[in-house]
């Protein structure tokens, strides 16, 4: 059985509350199925690599 094929939008909340309520609806409006929110409001930078344990 064969599901039907969804869309989504990850829409970060960066606004006031009416201008979100605005691109809510507008994200509805053209068809999207699901809404993703970041954990985190603000950008955050990448984590910075590990450096390899010292050589004895």
């Amino acid at each position: 059985m064969t599901r039907p094929f969804r869309f989504g939008v990850v829409a970060p909340l960066r606004t006031d509350p009416s201008t979100w309520r605005d691109r809510v609806r507008r994200i509805a409006d053209f068809g999207y199925s699901t809404l993703l929110v970041p954990d985190f409001p603000q950008t955050q930078p990448a984590p910075a690599p590990c450096s390899p344990p010292p050589r004895p």
